[in-house]
């Protein structure tokens, strides 16, 4: 039986000269990087372990087996994970033992939610990025970018609000428009 495993196993290089025997769920095979298409060549140096021409649900499948993006696609759901149980720590621990106002409660929920989303993004764009639409690589790309510009707003929110927290020079309504909201409507 350990044979006959070991037989349908693909081989991927890990480090100089090792190959390692990894078990692959039928409807996925591992490629080098001379077999992979052109847009998913980034990088030369890896030379196999890629995931491509996969419909979405074996790029789900694919969630749970060694290939060169199983790193990316797990430290980005955990960071996911991590971000949701310190947010979850911080609403019901943290924040009401240290008095904290309503104020507090919504920036530290804008900012951990901005976090949250700019990993799911990540998740979906490594996990989905051997899809066998380009169409559909590109715009998970394109969403693992707007997460990161998400995740970039969340740490802008919440540093211009504690930038500020402790000056009473700068009213509520300046805070508000520094932060891209606007405290009264502007007209043509």
């Amino acid at each position: 039986m350990h044979q006959k495993l070991l037989k349908s196993a693909h081989y991927i290089e890990l480090g100089s000269y090792q190959y390692w025997p990894v078990l692959v769920p039928r409807g996925i095979r591992l490629y080098t990087y001379e077999q992979i298409p052109v847009s998913l060549k980034d990088n030369p140096y890896i030379t196999d372990g890629y995931r491509a021409y996969l419909p979405s649900r074996l790029c789900i499948k694919s969630l749970f087996i060694l290939s060169n993006e199983t790193v990316n696609i797990w430290s980005h759901l955990l960071g996911f994970f991590l971000f949701f149980t310190l947010g979850i720590y911080d609403m019901t621990s943290v924040l009401p033992s240290a008095s904290a106002s309503r104020e507090d409660f919504v920036i530290c929920s804008i900012c951990l939610f901005c976090f949250q989303v700019c990993m799911l993004c990540s998740v979906g764009y490594h996990l989905f990025s051997c899809h066998r639409s380009e169409k559909t690589c590109r715009r998970w790309m394109a969403l693992d970018y707007a997460g990161i510009s998400i995740g970039i707003l969340g740490c802008y929110v919440s540093g211009v609000f504690y930038a500020f927290y402790c000056n009473n020079f700068l009213p509520l309504r300046a805070r508000t428009e520094l932060l891209g909201g606007s405290s009264h409507p502007r007209h043509p």
